[in-house]
């Protein structure tokens, strides 16, 4: 399965596609048809995918959540937000690297 995203300034659109799938025109944007597939502009790997649906669901993530939602470890949840920060997708808050209670939120909440 592929998956692309496209984000706005208020909005982020994570897409599915599995191959040989039906594309409704009711569920696309106006600009998209199915006769024309849109590239991925940035894809996601599946941890980074998985920490965007968290920061955006909870609004915020943290590397304890990252590690029990998405089944991955230490290390990877560490650097996933860190990666997602340096793309400009996440800002870190926290008043030093060793806080306890840092986290990385989307860009844009406060």
């Amino acid at each position: 399965m592929k998956f692309s995203y496209r984000q706005t300034a208020n909005t982020t659109v994570i897409r599915f596609d599995r191959p040989s799938a039906q594309v409704t025109s009711e569920f696309l944007p106006d600009a998209e048809s199915p006769k024309k597939p849109q590239m991925p502009e940035r894809p996601f790997d599946p941890a980074e995918a998985a920490a965007m649906e968290i920061a955006h669901k909870n609004g915020r993530v943290t590397k304890r959540e990252l590690m029990a939602e998405a089944g991955i470890g230490k290390t990877k949840a560490t650097e996933t937000p860190k990666t997602l920060a340096s793309k400009g997708m996440l800002e870190w808050v926290g008043a030093s690297t060793n806080d306890p209670c840092q986290y990385y939120r989307p860009i844009g909440i406060n």
